[in-house]
Formats: structure tokens, C-alpha cells, sequence
């Protein structure tokens, strides 16, 4: 339901820009567009606080909803790939390279499986601070049963985007190094899907986009309030004229023929 309020958003974002088009773009419009101000009538002043928090917040919007329909939707992310011309990665098998069949044999082993052995996870974590000495950040998902791979997603100081991640599996039971993916080698579509989510959340810009991206959200109730009530101004107005004009009550007189006066004779003494 989020993610079709979400595309719905970004259908509503789309279609105000086209209504808000004037027929001749000058400077006067944009900058009639641009500043705010307090007409005497509600109606008008309604119209222009729309019109100003659409042209400054609706670009920012339009990125948090498109990234947000990519986040929440499987097209939407296989489109993305498919823009950057990279395939879809492919799931880490969680067995340590084991075939995963649904044998008896395979199900005593995961019912035989242990917790979490944190000694493992110690030398995983020794593992990648070796392949990645300049980490900025690392963040390691322990899994529920020893025998299951840790993911590990290490931020590299080394580079100028702070979002750069390169990720890495290691074996939970030798803490050996399953797979390693420096950001280097990290494909268009996985770096353009790392940009998305960040970008949902301002984040990509660090503090000043996060303080966009909420200056942005509490413009869109604004947005909503001034559209609700522009809307059910204009319904009701409608409503009212055509109950005037239909309901009213036409009074028609028909011509009457003209009669002819009798003849008055005057008598005079």
C-alpha cells in the first residue's frame, strides 16, 4: 500500500507541473511562481501558497517519491538495472556454498545448527579489517545459526563518496572470505541502487540534503491542505451554480390577445 501511495505521489507531482505550465514562460511568471504573498480573498491566497511550495519543493519531492517507487517496487528496481545496463546481482547462498536441497539430510543439519558463535565472528571481522584497511565503517549482519555466512558492508575512507560500500561475506565457521566486492568493482546498477536509497532519505547530501528532504515532506502537507481546499471550493461552487441555474423557477407568460374596448359613447347635456 506504501508503494502505490508512493507512485501515486509521483503521478500527482507530474501532473501539477504540467497544469502549473504557463502558456508563455517569462521571467514574470516564474517570478509570480517563486514569491509568496497574502492576497485579501482565502481562495487566492490559498492558490499562491500553492503555486510557491510546488516550484520549490516539488523538484526535491519528485526525487525522495522516484527513488521511494524504486525501493518499494521489484519492476521498479529490475528497471533501474536495466537503465544502467547491469544485471541483477545474485543471491549469496546462505549455506556456505553448500547445495541447498530440501533433503532430509540437509533439514537435520539446519535443526542441528547451533547460535551464533561470536569467536567466528571475531575473526570474520579480523578478515575484512584486513582486505580493507582505510574502513571508515563497518557493519556486519550476524545470522541466526553458526553454520549461515556473516555479510559484512564496510565504508572506505579512501574514496570521496561517503556512501561507497564494499560488501563481503565470510564463512561463520572458518572465518574464511566467501566473496569480496570492492566498491571499485561494484556494477552501475548496484551504485546507481546505493544512490537511490540514500537519496530517499536526503542522505546523499548529507546534513543539507536531509534538511531538504524534511523542509520538502512538511511542504507536501501544505501542498495537500491548500489542494484539498482549492478543490472542494471549486466543487462546491460548481454545485451551487448549476443548483441555480436548473433548480430555479422560470416564470413564462404567455401574450395575451389584445381585447377590443367598447364603444363609449358620450353623451353630452
Amino acid at each position: 500500500m506504501t508503494g502505490w501511495s508512493t507512485f501515486a505521489f509521483v503521478l500527482l507531482i507530474v501532473s501539477g507541473f504540467v497544469l502549473w505550465i504557463p502558456r508563455r514562460i517569462s521571467g514574470m511568471s516564474l517570478a509570480r511562481a517563486a514569491t509568496p504573498a497574502c492576497p485579501a480573498t482565502l481562495r487566492a491566497r490559498y492558490f499562491n501558497w500553492h503555486t510557491v511550495v510546488g516550484f520549490w519543493c516539488a523538484p526535491v519531492l519528485l526525487v525522495l517519491a522516484v527513488t521511494g517507487v524504486v525501493l518499494a517496487f521489484p519492476w521498479a528496481n529490475r528497471l533501474l538495472y536495466t537503465i544502467a545496463g547491469s544485471p541483477l546481482p545474485q543471491a549469496v547462498q546462505r549455506n556456505d556454498g553448500a547445495p541447498a536441497d530440501g533433503g532430509r539430510a540437509a533439514a537435520q543439519t539446519r535443526a542441528a545448527a547451533t547460535a551464533p558463535n561470536f569467536r567466528a565472528v571475531d575473526t570474520a571481522w579480523a578478515s575484512a579489517v584486513t582486505h580493507l584497511p582505510t574502513w571508515r565503517s563497518i557493519v556486519v549482519r550476524i545470522p541466526p545459526r553458526a553454520d549461515m555466512p556473516l555479510s559484512f558492508t564496510i565504508t572506505d575512507a579512501a574514496h570521496w563518496n561517503r556512501f561507497d560500500r564494499s560488501q563481503m561475506t565470510v564463512s561463520g565457521k572458518t572465518g574464511e572470505v566467501l566473496r569480496f566486492e570492492p566498491y571499485e568493482e561494484v556494477s552501475r546498477g548496484q551504485k546507481w541502487r546505493g544512490w537511490a536509497r540514500f537519496a530517499h532519505t536526503g542522505e546523499l547530501g548529507g546534513l543539507t540534503g536531509q534538511v531538504l528532504a524534511g523542509a520538502a515532506s512538511a511542504g507536501a502537507a501544505v501542498l495537500v491542505w491548500t489542494g484539498m481546499s482549492l478543490a472542494l471550493r471549486r466543487l462546491l461552487r460548481s454545485g451551487s451554480v448549476s443548483g441555480e441555474v436548473v433548480g430555479a423557477p422560470v416564470a413564462v407568460q404567455r401574450p395575451r390577445a389584445a381585447i377590443p374596448e367598447p364603444n363609449r359613447q358620450v353623451e353630452q347635456s
